[in-house]
């Protein structure tokens, strides 16, 4: 059995990558099957890379602020307090349009992976972007 860890998200040390604050909480050093990593973005911070997994779901979670995402060709806004699913092999990205810090867990079944084997392969942007309709599920 592997040992047991908590991790407290107010004494993260984060790494800075294009404004964007992130650290793999647990990866795969620790599970086998999950990556867990911490994100924080500061008011403003525009989409992220384009991407998709090919193997790996996506789940994120917001603790404070508004978290952009757009998933295929739809962009979604996540409040605190609310949780998004995003599929394997669908191209997405995630910034904060936002006016405070978006602090949010993001979940990777199975792992990601780290380094030069990481499941993260780069996507064209979609000529049409639509807003989502409606209130959470």
């Amino acid at each position: 059995m592997s040992q047991v860890r908590i991790y407290r998200f107010d004494r993260t040390p984060v790494g800075e990558q294009g404004g964007r604050w992130f650290t793999d909480v647990f990866a795969d050093d620790v599970a086998k099957n999950a990556l867990v990593a911490y994100k924080k973005l500061p008011p403003g911070t525009p989409l992220g890379s384009y991407h998709y997994h090919e193997r790996c779901e996506n789940f994120l979670i917001v603790l404070q602020g508004q978290l952009e995402c757009l998933v295929g060709n739809v962009r979604y806004l996540v409040n605190e307090n609310e949780i998004i699913y995003m599929p394997d092999k669908v191209p997405h990205a995630t910034g904060n349009c936002g006016e405070v810090e978006c602090h949010a867990v993001e979940f990777y079944s199975p792992s990601r992976g780290t380094g030069p084997d990481m499941d993260s392969h780069p996507a064209e942007l979609p000529a049409e972007i639509v807003d989502a309709v409606g209130a959470p599920a």
